[in-house]
């Protein structure tokens, strides 16, 4: 009775027990489909956990979602972006200079300034004394200076220089009056100077610009004699002055209210060779004696120069004002001697001289 009753219930009991062992036993095909589903649970994971973290758009009329771009660098795109580097994240400087600067400047203008050249007097090597000698008076000029700036990137454009300069100027006068063995007035002179410059310049600030610089000059000048008789009866003759010499320097431009900005410069100038040479010939129709040329070789001197210009920005060109000083000390020179008429003289030389500058430029910048 009791087996007979159980059978029903076991037959279903033996079949579930069957096919619960027929599933456990699962083939390929089965583990291939589970893994595929573990896959795309994971990719939904990820996609809802980005979409947990992106970032919400307001706009006027629909939200958009920007999801949240992955912040880790791989190594090959490091160094892609050492080699090609992009836009960095902030292109603007933390101040950005307020200084105008131009690829191509030109500033043109004209000065007026105060000459002075000197020759103390001094004790000879016969104990004779030499008169002190001074030519003075007004002189008219005119410059031109050009200054290039290459953007940057540019081979010129480094951590050592990125200005270079070319600068000339002219002045000359008919209004120098000669002191010294008698008086000479209405003297001639002329004055020629060449510079060539490099620089960096150097931002201070969202206002301020330094620019460190050294270089090339020459100066060149040329003291008319013309044949002029003085007050005591001597002649004059003409003499050529040569100076090659290393500028070292600096100019600090600072901004000021009212599109106005101002421009100190200081410069000292290392003399290297300069030579002198004095065209006595030019006195043999008073003298009547045959004295030829004498050139003096100068070794030793220094020069020094500042400036203050006051600028007044435009939209279109600069104007400024610039007092300025310029300062030449020179020693003496190495003895020569000459030949006059088959006699020869006792050594020569040219005295310790000065040369002092004082004026102003009225210029405008391009």
């Amino acid at each position: 009775m009791l087996r007979t009753n159980c059978c029903p219930v076991l037959i279903p009991l033996f079949f579930l027990i069957f096919t619960h062992s027929t599933l456990c036993r699962a083939d390929s095909s089965f583990d291939t489909s589970s893994q595929d589903q573990d896959e795309k649970n994971l990719i939904v994971n990820e996609q809802l956990n980005l979409f947990e973290g992106s970032q919400i758009k307001e706009g006027d009329a629909e939200r958009e979602f920007i999801p949240q771009q992955p912040t880790g660098t791989s190594g090959g795109r490091m160094f892609k972006e050492l080699l090609n580097p992009g836009p960095s994240n902030n292109p603007q400087p933390k101040c950005p200079s307020q200084v105008k600067t131009r690829v191509h400047e030109l500033d043109v203008g004209t000065e007026v300034f105060y000459y002075r050249y000197e020759e103390p007097a001094y004790l000879t090597i016969y104990n004779t004394t030499t008169s002190r000698i001074t030519n003075a008076g007004p002189m008219l000029g005119y410059y031109a200076n050009y200054a290039y700036r290459p953007a940057d990137p540019n081979f010129f454009n480094n951590f050592l220089t990125n200005v270079y300069m070319l600068q000339v100027r002219y002045a000359g006068s008919r209004d120098l009056e000669y002191k010294g063995s008698g008086v000479i007035k209405d003297k001639h002179d002329d004055v020629l100077e060449f510079r060539g410059l490099i620089g960096k310049d150097y931002n201070i600030g969202a206002d301020s610009r330094v620019t460190p610089y050294f270089g090339f000059g020459y100066r060149y000048l040329l003291d008319r004699g013309d044949g002029q008789i003085s007050s005591t009866g001597n002649w004059d003759y003409d003499r050529k002055s040569h100076y090659y010499y290393l500028p070292l320097g600096g100019d600090a431009v600072i901004n000021m209210p009212q599109d106005w900005a101002v421009d100190f410069n200081a410069e000292y100038d290392i003399f290297l060779q300069g030579w002198e040479k004095s065209y006595l010939s030019d006195g043999d129709q008073f003298t009547g004696l045959d004295i030829p040329n004498l050139t003096n070789h100068q070794d030793h001197g220094f020069g020094v120069r500042g400036s203050i210009k006051f600028i007044k920005k435009g939209s279109m060109v600069d104007f400024y004002v610039e007092p300025y000083i310029r300062f030449w000390d020179i020693d003496y020179s190495k003895a020569e001697t000459l030949t006059i008429d088959g006699v020869t003289t006792v050594p020569l030389v040219e005295p310790r001289n000065s040369t002092t500058e004082v004026g102003t430029k009225f210029g405008i910048l391009f």
